[in-house]
């Protein structure tokens, strides 16, 4: 389940190991935890706004990124 931080540009997403993208790449920070088989993470909008969103162990978005 490794998952990896990607940028294009200034964007930012997250990326499995085979680069197909988990969380798109149009936010202007990510950061992620992963913790029990979950991927927690937080993304950062064009205008400042902190989203969360949750990916499961197998890479699927689980919750979209929001507030």
């Amino acid at each position: 389940m490794p998952f990896f931080k990607a940028r294009v540009g200034e964007k930012w997403g997250i990326i499995d190991k085979q680069g197909k993208n988990i969380v798109p790449i149009e936010y202007s920070d990510v950061s992620f935890l992963i913790s029990k088989g979950k991927v927690y993470f937080k993304t950062l909008n064009d205008n400042g706004i902190v989203l969360w969103g949750l990916v499961n162990k197998n890479g699927e978005l689980v919750l979209n990124p929001k507030v």
